[in-house]
């Protein structure tokens, strides 16, 4: 693919429109990516689902994957999976998995090795070709649109997250393109619930930067969150509910505004030494600046494709 166009070349100086940055909830076809089923049956294979651990019967799976052949062709049901509804049901109930002398209060925080079921799960996915492809159509069929345009990079890897029933909250208060994670202007957030989400168990963000309107985003599997996360404060709180929330976010830039040279993250904990989270990076030369390595492209990022070429 060719690479992106110079600095000098991009519109707009990297900055999105208004339309782009707009908070939106939008619906797609799950099944036909299946990314609750792959979620179910990585877990099955990890061995941390317990034995009737979730009070159900649910039959143990006997489907497997067929390859997404895009334009809403794929698979009605998930890799190995009970089917989408029932697969869903049961990461609600994942919490009712932990091992009995597991403290369930400290699967949250900013640690999150205490969670028996995030690193099996996220690690199953970065080496899942299916999951790898299925995100890529969904980014092309999907977010892509959603931004209006024919082509972003995204993130090659989706951060994944287990918010157990009765958790701490996930991380601190942040936007991504404050400090210490300092992202480039132009990236927008995609956040995928497997899960039906509400109240405590979800997200809270402010609509807009500086809108202070902080609202815990309402959605179920099958919608995604398109939302201006660079700018937007966001947060998780105590899961309070019953209902343990899975999901995976990343993030995308429309290609033609990515910067490959924009200076990435720095260091949680010296910012939190300096006081300086949540604050916009220093410029170059500025004291207390801090010259993170970029997110490149085919490394952390990953393009999309001209959208020519999305048919299979």
């Amino acid at each position: 693919h060719a690479s992106p166009p110079d600095r000098s070349a991009r519109s707009l100086d990297g900055i999105l429109d208004a339309g782009q940055r707009v908070e939106r909830i939008i619906a797609y076809d799950e099944p036909s990516y299946g990314f609750v089923s792959m979620a179910v049956k990585a877990l099955r294979r990890a061995g941390v689902l317990r034995e009737g651990g979730d009070g159900s019967d649910h039959a143990q799976p006997t489907t497997t994957l067929s390859t997404h052949t895009g334009g809403g062709g794929g698979p009605r049901r998930g890799e190995g999976g009970c089917g989408p509804k029932l697969d869903s049901e049961l990461l609600e109930r994942l919490h009712r998995h932990l091992p009995p002398d597991a403290d369930v209060a400290l699967c949250g925080g900013l640690v999150h090795s205490h969670n028996p079921f995030l690193a099996p799960l996220s690690n199953a996915m970065q080496r899942s070709a299916a999951f790898g492809e299925a995100l890529r159509l969904f980014v092309r069929e999907h977010v892509c649109p959603a931004l209006g345009v024919s082509r972003v990079v995204y993130q090659r890897r989706p951060t994944w997250r287990i918010h157990l029933a009765g958790a701490e909250p996930l991380g601190i208060p942040h936007a991504d393109g404050l400090q210490p994670y300092n992202h480039q202007p132009a990236e927008m957030n995609v956040w995928v619930p497997l899960t039906a989400v509400s109240g405590s168990n979800s997200l809270t963000a402010e609509s807009a930067p500086g809108a202070g309107d902080f609202h815990a985003f309402e959605a179920t599997p099958g919608q995604f969150v398109s939302f201006y996360g660079n700018r937007c404060w966001h947060y998780a709180v105590a899961n309070d509910t019953d209902t343990t929330r899975v999901s995976f976010d990343l993030r995308v830039v429309p290609f033609h505004l990515f910067d490959p040279q924009h200076c990435g993250p720095g260091n949680l904990g010296s910012a939190l030494v300096r006081g300086s989270v949540g604050k916009l990076p220093p410029r170059p030369g500025a004291e207390g600046y801090h010259r993170g390595k970029p997110l490149r492209l085919g490394e952390y990022y990953l393009d999309s494709g001209p959208a020519e070429e999305s048919a299979l």
